[in-house]
């Protein structure tokens, strides 16, 4: 397969194939070889989103890299804000045990302002969490406290805004 995308680059067919035989083969490796080389050039097969989406999952799931991941998903809301699969992957490496060593990574990841109120509420609590740093800790109370208030929710602001000023 990789002889025929030599020849013609732009063989969606064969590069869908090749990167299905690399999964099949469990050669994660190689099919992270294959994923940059898609991204890398002109040729876009399939959408940019999609592939840094594989890529991501293939370096946290597959090869233990949840640095690079978050890397990735970071990227994908830089094109997309609000791509829901890309918040969906890092909050699930928030939860995941076995990404708690890039939890500091995720927390320092922003979500973009057009996530939904509740989102921006459950990822701020997360990120108190893992963040140690006080001023970090007080913009992600005040993220808190201003998605509360679109929320609706004074008591839940009030108490965020009162958590940041004992931070300072």
């Amino acid at each position: 397969m990789r002889a025929v995308l030599e020849i013609d680059p732009d063989d969606a067919l064969a590069a869908a194939s090749l990167e299905q035989l690399l999964a099949v083969a469990e050669r994660w490796e190689d099919l992270r070889d294959h994923l940059v080389w898609m991204l890398a050039g002109p040729r876009q097969l399939p959408p940019k989103d999609a592939i840094t989406l594989e890529l991501a999952e293939v370096e946290g799931k597959r090869l233990g890299h949840a640095s690079l991941a978050v890397d990735y998903y970071g990227e994908v809301l830089g094109r997309t804000p609000g791509h829901p699969n890309a918040i969906a992957a890092l909050e699930g490496m928030l939860v995941d045990t076995g990404a708690a060593r890039a939890g500091g990574r995720v927390a320092g990841t922003r979500l973009p302002d057009r996530a939904q109120p509740a989102q921006v509420v459950r990822y701020p609590r997360v990120r108190l969490e893992t963040v140690e740093d006080p001023p970090r800790r007080v913009a992600a109370l005040r993220e808190k406290a201003a998605a509360e208030v679109q929320l609706g929710r004074a008591t839940e602001a009030l108490d965020a805004l009162g958590r940041a000023w004992l931070e300072m």
